[in-house]
């Protein structure tokens, strides 16, 4: 399993990896609720971080309440430090104005916390609320945050009312975000441009032929095994075919098979028997004995005719 994969907890979304940052654009409190309560769910079930932050129309304490209401643990969760739940004039506004670099280092800070109390990350949801005159800034910010987040445990979904934003506005949104959310017969699916759609089209492509050309490697790798076990299993019955004959033929053999490497010879029952040699001598050995043989049994040698003694093995004449 890959480690760095976390459950959305939103049907249609599936999982995300860390550095995961994207908005949708909501229109009813309900919309809100019905997404941050599976988004946090999943994430205290995975032992992260949750960092609620919380404005009209749904504010903190009534998101608190309705989680209160959700998650049977979240008087747990909320005594060990697992969810937070603040205001985003806290976050976002404090002392009355927005400042990029304080909100950025928030989060790396939020997830040095969350690492030092044994979280595995950082997850959180921001309902952003901001005047007209914040805008340019916090568009930057939105930039800054996406390279930010990278390369960090934190995944991040930033939500905007709808109603509240112009047509322009969408589009810097979007254009900051990796992917946005919209909500289509209830159901919350990823909209993405169209270069990123093009993007991740022909990486499917490209997988889709790699896993063809592995499936045929593999094939391939398996039919040559199988002809490489037929070829062992053929070449032992064929030895074992020749140690019979071997061993029951009437006559003085001595076979030798030779490589480059070693040598291995085998002697019939009955020169082992006539001559006194142990067939379990290396080849070397049973030619220095049968050698020494041919001086003391002359009359037993006349009946070898040839002795096998080549790459499978040569017969000498005898007498």
């Amino acid at each position: 399993m890959d480690t760095n994969l976390r459950p959305s907890g939103i049907e249609g979304l599936g999982d995300m990896s860390w550095g995961t940052h994207f908005c949708l654009f909501y229109e009813t409190k309900e919309d809100l609720l019905d997404f941050f309560i599976p988004f946090f769910k999943a994430g205290l079930d995975h032992h992260e971080f949750c960092l609620c932050v919380a404005s009209d129309p749904l504010i903190a304490e009534e998101a608190k309440r309705v989680m209160r209401q959700a998650f049977p643990d979240f008087e747990r969760y909320l005594a060990e430090g697992q969810i937070e739940i603040t205001p985003h004039t806290d976050w976002y506004l404090k002392d009355g104005h927005f400042d990029e670099q304080r909100v950025l280092q928030g989060w790396i800070d939020k997830l040095d916390q969350a690492l030092a109390k044994g979280f595995s990350g950082v997850r959180f949801a921001a309902n952003i609320l901001l005047e007209k005159s914040d805008w340019e800034s916090f568009a930057r910010y939105e930039g800054k945050l996406e390279e930010t987040l990278r390369d960090l445990q934190i995944d991040g979904l930033c939500a905007y009312n709808l109603n509240r934003y112009s047509a322009a506005n969408v589009l810097d949104i979007m254009h900051h975000h990796q992917f946005t959310l919209a909500r289509r017969d209830g159901t919350w699916e990823p909209l993405e441009g169209a270069q990123l759609k093009r993007a991740h089209e022909e990486v499917l492509k490209l997988n889709a032929e790699l896993e063809q050309r592995v499936m045929e490697r593999t094939a391939e790798l398996t039919s040559i095994n199988e002809q490489l076990q037929a070829e062992i299993i053929e070449r032992e019955q064929a030895e074992d075919r020749l140690r019979l004959v071997i061993d029951t033929i009437p006559a003085m053999v001595f076979t030798a098979q030779c490589t480059y490497r070693s040598a291995h010879g085998e002697c019939s029952f009955l020169i082992t028997q006539l001559l006194g040699i142990n067939q379990d001598h290396s080849t070397a050995e049973i030619e220095r004995q049968l050698t020494q043989s041919m001086f003391y049994s002359l009359a037993q040698l006349t009946h070898l005719n040839r002795f096998l003694w080549k790459q499978i093995g040569i017969l000498y004449p005898i007498g």
